[in-house]
């Protein structure tokens, strides 16, 4: 599966699942635990309303504590974090956080493993509204990159400490990050430059700016759509009813007209 192209998820899905239900058994835990996490992965980005999502939450929460890859364990666990942060269960997720926390601090962890840890740190603290914790964090994840020389995931940290300050309105950050994440995107990762749209729309409105931020809004949407990701469709639609209201507000402009909703 691609992270900048629609995936055909639903056949894929339905095949494993089948695979499942005639009671198919995987040749080791490896492997399980690989196909568990595909399985998430393809629900939570882009079949988030899957009645069976939780079952694989639960699944791949199991195969977690198998003794597995300690940097295949760590990308496991980021989409079970931001599976359980979607849904609302911040206790799992902080279960989650901490777990992973306490493994890549052990002595010989990885250096990507280490990354990942303090990447799946900022996405908990930034949604927890814990914004000095999220950028301490930001800063020892981008420390442990420039020593080792892992950078995959400098956009992600650039990202969080991005979403952050925005909800804290700390501007100055805002300045400091944002343009670091547009500098780290890449063509091939649309979700990612979705998430900027996104950022930089909901900048553009604390700062009243609607003409920017309805330019952003437009291209988070076309982007979320292309993806095929709901979670971040929701979110642009967001901002387009934040930018409307915003507008209505302004120009003294009727709202019940804008939005076309009959009397």
């Amino acid at each position: 599966m691609s992270f900048g192209e629609f995936p055909s998820v639903d056949k894929r899905i339905a095949e494993i699942g089948d695979l499942l239900n005639r009671h198919w058994e995987f040749p080791n835990p490896t492997i399980e635990a690989r196909v568990v996490t595909s399985m998430l992965v393809a629900m939570t980005l882009w079949r988030p309303q899957h009645p069976d999502i939780k079952r694989w939450a639960e699944r791949l929460q199991a195969s977690l504590q198998q003794n597995l890859d300690i940097r295949f364990r760590g990308f496991a666990a980021t989409y079970l974090t931001t599976y359980y942060l979607w849904v609302g269960d911040y206790a799992k997720a902080r279960s989650v956080v901490d777990a992973l926390a306490r493994m890549v601090a052990q002595d010989g962890a990885p250096p990507l493993a280490r990354v990942i840890g303090k990447v799946i740190e900022a996405v908990y603290h930034a949604r927890a509204a814990e914004h000095a914790r999220c950028l301490k964090v930001v800063s020892e994840g981008l420390e442990i990159a420039d020593e080792s020389g892992v950078h995959a995931w400098d956009g992600q940290f650039f990202s969080q400490a991005t979403a952050s300050a925005l909800s804290v309105g700390d501007y100055a950050a805002v300045d400091a990050y944002l343009p670091k994440m547009e500098a780290s995107l890449a063509e091939t990762r649309r979700i990612d430059i979705c998430m900027y749209h996104q950022h930089s729309a909901w900048y553009a409105l604390l700062k009243r700016d609607l003409v920017r931020a309805a330019q952003h809004v437009e291209q988070a949407m076309q982007l979320a759509l292309q993806c095929g990701a709901p979670f971040h469709e929701a979110l642009a639609h967001v901002g387009f009813t934040h930018r409307t209201v915003l507008f209505a507000r302004n120009t003294n402009v009727n709202l019940v007209a804008v939005a076309g909703v009959p009397r």
